[in-house]
């Protein structure tokens, strides 16, 4: 049973600041009960190795519990580790407010963070869906433009326009993707050097190493899936609206490609639908 103390720090514990900080934690430590045993300090790296030599019994003084972690998650896993090996935590704030943590207390400590963490997180989720539904109801912008619109300032605010150099290629695609190919489309597009709304060739992205399905199809795919959303909840400009007229209505969009790499739990769905498979086969006897 020996009391310890320890501080985070990138420097050594020589004079300054640290000599100070050094100091109060012997200070805390035999206002405790007994002087410490070692002032130990470190980067963040150093606290594993400090959890990993305490025992049962022992007390470990900090100027807070910041200097226990990097990161909340780290916090978290530091504290855990001292109470399941019967450390008892003391946290010296100079200004008032110590913190005591019974080797019990700990897990109890790091449930409420935990509920804490996920608590703020709502928070702010809602109140930034309250915020983006009400600019998308005032008709200002909410983060990057979609497809085929722009932001624009306006006395101080930005707002969502349509972009209509955009809007052209969209419905040109539209119109030619049925009649010629997406192929053909898309290398007329290439041979022209159309831009898309990012300022890269339309269609062209380099393919990320997870995402195996994304074709250089797929923005145009997208395109015309857009252009006929547009045109069926009546948001398409009269324009645009009276050429949609005259195209043939698709009958869905099972021929467009979806990006199943992009896709949130895409893998675990696809690989449950060939287990699926894989059972239904056997089952009709088929091996």
């Amino acid at each position: 049973m020996a009391t310890y103390g320890y501080f985070q720090t990138e420097t050594t514990a020589d004079g300054g600041a640290n000599g100070s900080l050094a100091a109060a934690l012997a200070a805390k430590a035999l206002a405790l009960g007994e002087p410490p045993t070692g002032i130990y300090t470190g980067e963040h790296r150093a606290v594993a190795q400090l959890v990993a030599m305490l025992g049962a019994g022992d007390t470990l003084v900090v100027p807070g519990l910041e200097h226990l972690g990097e990161s909340m998650a780290d916090l978290a896993k530091n504290i855990r580790a001292l109470g399941e090996r019967g450390v008892r935590v003391y946290a010296a704030n100079r200004n008032g407010g110590d913190l005591d943590l019974p080797p019990e207390a700990g897990a109890t400590l790091m449930k409420v963070v935990s509920l804490w963490r996920k608590t703020e997180r709502a928070i702010r989720s809602r109140r930034s869906t309250e915020t983006a539904r009400r600019r998308k109801t005032e008709g200002l912008a909410v983060g990057y433009p979609p497809l085929g619109k722009r932001v624009v300032q306006r006395n101080g605010q930005k707002y969502l326009e349509w972009d209509h150099r955009q809007l052209r290629h969209i419905a040109e695609i539209a119109r030619r993707v049925p009649l010629e190919g997406v192929a053909a489309v898309a290398k007329d597009f290439w041979r022209r050097e159309i831009k898309d709304r990012r300022g890269r060739p339309w269609g062209k992205q380099t393919p990320r190493p997870f995402s195996l399905n994304r074709t250089p199809y797929a923005s145009f795919h997208r395109a015309i899936r857009a252009f006929w959303r547009w045109k069926w909840s009546g948001e398409l400009p009269e324009s645009y609206a009276a050429l949609a007229e005259t195209l043939a209505e698709p009958n869905g969009f099972g021929e467009a490609p979806k990006s199943k790499g992009w896709t949130r739990g895409g893998t675990a769905r696809r690989q449950q639908e060939r287990a699926e498979r894989k059972a239904s086969r056997r089952a009709g006897g088929i091996d």
